[in-house]
């Protein structure tokens, strides 16, 4: 599932799933494809991110301040 909210904050963008293991931030080489670049490009690119556990599953998420959106 895929929430976006806007708010004075600025923009939030949260997605959850139903998978407990938390996804791993790690730089791949340049010759493994198109895969393994989500985390990477949204630590480069929001303002924050994180990730929160849920009964089942989790949730990764990343916001832009005002300034960004």
């Amino acid at each position: 599932m895929l929430t976006a909210t806007v708010g004075p904050r600025g923009l939030r963008v949260e997605v959850r799933d139903f998978v407990a293991r938390r996804p791993r931030l790690h730089v791949p080489d340049a010759d493994d494809g198109t895969h393994g670049r989500g985390l990477v490009l949204v630590q480069s690119l929001a303002d924050s991110w994180g990730v929160s556990a849920h009964g089942v599953g989790k949730s990764v998420w990343f916001e832009l301040n005002p300034d960004a959106v």
